[in-house]
């Protein structure tokens, strides 16, 4: 059963990833023929490394969603100390009127404790919202990984079709015209390859943003209260990029 879930999976990752480039080699292929047990561990390789990146894909993909989730709470929590800050605003105006110059002191203190505490959640949320972008930078790199190792798996089993048809009619020219082109296969490989690198160089300018988020948040460490435990952020991911 296990084996026949990873087939389905693999088919239709390779239909999918595929959509534009030359035509799909499934594995009960007839031109295949037999394979050479070399050649059989470097697919089934190839194989379990594409389930292994969609896994990572997938992962990534609820981090993303998690991370938009924490945004959306933080914008509630600014709003709540917004409206702290307006009764505040209302108090103080009440105290004045009623000539409470020590409540209108007390008031003036705790706005500024008020808005000292917006100016770090707001810092918070870039925070959040570089961790964010970041997160969908890593998805698409995860994705073009994933499109590399397809177009690696079908240029192997195109040099495999290739291998066969020479072996068998390489002296039958008419046959010959319908081999496979394998060059089609590698220069697609290629293009997924680049592609690679492209969302690489996206993922550090993300990963940058983060950075300079983290800093700032830092050192804004002296807006909160004294004795508040600031809440700590885990922009690590225990996700391993593979070289290309």
């Amino acid at each position: 059963m296990k084996f026949s879930i990873i087939t389905l999976t693999l088919l239709i990752l390779l239909t999918g990833c595929f959509a534009s480039g030359p035509a799909v080699i499934k594995n009960d292929d007839p031109r295949l023929g037999k394979k050479s047990n070399s050649e059989q561990q470097q697919i089934e390789k190839l194989e379990k490394q594409i389930i292994a990146v969609q896994d990572e894909k997938k992962s990534i993909e609820k981090k993303y969603i998690i991370t938009k989730q924490k945004i959306r709470v933080h914008e509630y929590e600014i709003a709540k100390f917004g409206s702290i800050k307006r009764l505040l605003l209302e108090k103080r105006k009440l105290y004045s009127l009623q000539k409470e110059s020590s409540k209108v002191n007390k008031i003036g203190s705790d706005l500024q404790k008020n808005n000292n505490i917006i100016k770090y959640k707001n810092l918070e949320i870039r925070l959040q919202e570089a961790i964010k972008d970041d997160f969908y930078a890593l998805g698409k790199l995860k994705k073009a990984e994933l499109s590399s190792k397809i177009a690696e798996l079908n240029l192997l089993k195109a040099k495999i079709v290739r291998k066969n048809e020479e072996r068998l009619h390489g002296k039958d020219k008419k046959k010959q015209a319908k081999f496979i082109k394998v060059s089609e296969y590698e220069n697609y490989f290629k293009s997924q390859k680049k592609e690679v690198k492209l969302k690489k160089k996206d993922r550090i300018r993300t990963q940058t943003l983060i950075k300079n988020a983290q800093l700032k948040l830092k050192n804004a460490a002296h807006l909160l209260p004294k004795g508040t435990k600031k809440k700590t952020t885990d922009t690590s991911d225990k996700t391993k990029e593979k070289s290309e």
